[in-house]
């Protein structure tokens, strides 16, 4: 009889020390992290524009969201008189998600018009990355045809360039590859030369990068 009881007590102390075990043990939480850092590029794709730098210091020196710019005159078809715009050619960008934080360097090096080995004329972008992620598995390159950037500069207010909304528009594939340096990612851009602006896509954000020198021979005053 005796034993019976204390078999009853034991049973009923397990008992409780596994529930209580249950009740008091965290459980962890399923963490998406594609849809987090989806998320917080897409903050950054809805924003109209960044704070301008025409000086390369300042630039460097300023806190994201920031855009490097360059200051251009052209005298787009149709309009009949010079207009002064800013075009981006470098980017410094910071999101956050819950867990993870997007961080994105664009500077573009140089651009230059070239002739591709098929003897056509194109124009070649040095693209200089620095992101917080190990790699870019959604990055990609389109180019803006010319008769779409003379929209796109006509809808830039000076000093304050907009993101761009030329996703309603027509793009060209561009060639491009990617090589790495140490800490820092060159990337390589081939487009024909009618296309001087080029979008640097990490899904889905969308980053318009313009060649100066090819926009001002294209429309020339």
């Amino acid at each position: 009889m005796w034993s019976t009881a204390f078999g009853l007590v034991a049973l009923a102390v397990v008992l409780f020390v596994a529930t209580y075990a249950a009740l008091h043990t965290p459980t962890l939480a399923t963490v998406n992290l594609a849809d987090q850092l989806y998320a917080a590029k897409t903050a950054l794709n809805m924003l109209d524009a960044f704070n301008a730098y025409a000086n390369y210091s300042a630039f460097q020196n300023a806190a994201p969201n920031a855009v490097l710019v360059k200051d251009v005159v052209v005298c787009p078809p149709g309009l009949g008189k010079p207009l002064a715009v800013a075009v981006p050619v470098g980017y410094k960008l910071s999101s956050e998600g819950r867990n993870v934080r997007y961080q994105l360097y664009v500077n573009l090096a140089s651009c230059r018009n070239v002739t591709t080995p098929w003897g056509e004329p194109a124009a070649l972008y040095e693209v200089e990355l620095i992101h917080s992620l190990d790699f870019l598995p959604w990055l990609d390159v389109v180019a803006v045809p010319v008769e779409n950037l003379t929209q796109y500069l006509l809808s830039i207010n000076y000093g304050a360039p907009l993101l761009g909304r030329l996703s309603a528009y027509p793009a060209a594939k561009a060639q491009w590859a990617m090589v790495y340096y140490g800490n820092v990612t060159k990337l390589y851009i081939v487009a024909p030369q009618s296309t001087p602006l080029i979008y640097i896509v990490d899904y889905p954000l969308r980053l318009p990068l313009a060649c100066p020198e090819v926009i001002q021979r294209l429309f020339s005053c």
